[in-house]
């Protein structure tokens, strides 16, 4: 459960900087060398009229909260919500990924940095 908890406040982290750096109308910083601003400001970036950096910070944040609820014993959640919720994270990564990569030709570091977040989600989670 503390492996959930830190992937999640990393995922936090990252979800977050995008959401700060939107709302402050900069780009970005993105460490490998393309143009992150590019893809964040793709038709794509979007799921339900919601910029998905925003659907991130708030899956990553009741994740935190759900795994250390889970740590001091306030609530046991059932396997099965766990799961539903990495497989779903994990899926829209992996499509947002592909995109990425077949579709605009251009990678953000931090959407990325996300998809390898809720792999590991995904693993830890079909562990625990």
């Amino acid at each position: 459960m503390i492996a959930l908890l830190v992937l999640a406040l990393l995922g936090m982290c990252d979800a977050g900087y995008l959401v700060y750096k939107a709302q402050r109308h900069e780009a970005p910083v993105c460490p490998l060398g393309h143009s992150c601003e590019f893809v964040l400001k793709s038709e794509f970036n979007h799921a339900f009229g919601v910029q998905n950096e925003i659907i991130g910070l708030l899956f990553y944040t009741a994740t935190a909260l759900a795994a250390g609820a889970t740590l001091v014993g306030i609530v046991a959640f059932p396997d099965w919500l766990w799961l539903l919720g990495f497989s779903g994270a994990f899926i829209a990564s992996f499509v947002l990924t592909g995109i990425q990569v077949f579709v605009l030709h251009a990678y953000c570091s931090w959407c990325l940095a996300s998809a390898i977040i809720n792999l590991f989600l995904m693993v830890v989670g079909v562990m625990v």
